[in-house]
């Protein structure tokens, strides 16, 4: 699985894999349109790393959480554990 492709790649307009940023970049690019190049990062690239630090459980509460203080309090555990 290659987790990063240069913003040429074709898979690179993948909003969903990528992000809309990413997606709408390569997309103008693959029209013929200037763009500032680059490349993407995969989402899953996040996911393996939540998983490899062991903060799978805490990013899921920030959006299953009920209130807001509720969700900050997982948002700061999955930044400071």
């Amino acid at each position: 699985m290659t987790l990063i492709l240069p913003l040429s790649h074709s898979q690179a307009a993948d909003a969903k894999r990528f992000g809309p940023k990413a997606a709408r970049l390569a997309a103008l690019g693959h029209a013929g349109l200037p763009t500032p190049g680059g490349f993407c990062v995969d989402a899953q690239a996040y996911r393996l790393q939540l998983a490899h630090l062991g903060l799978e459980e805490a990013a899921r509460g920030v959006f299953s959480a009920e209130d807001r203080p509720q969700a900050r309090r997982h948002a700061l555990s999955v930044k400071t554990p």
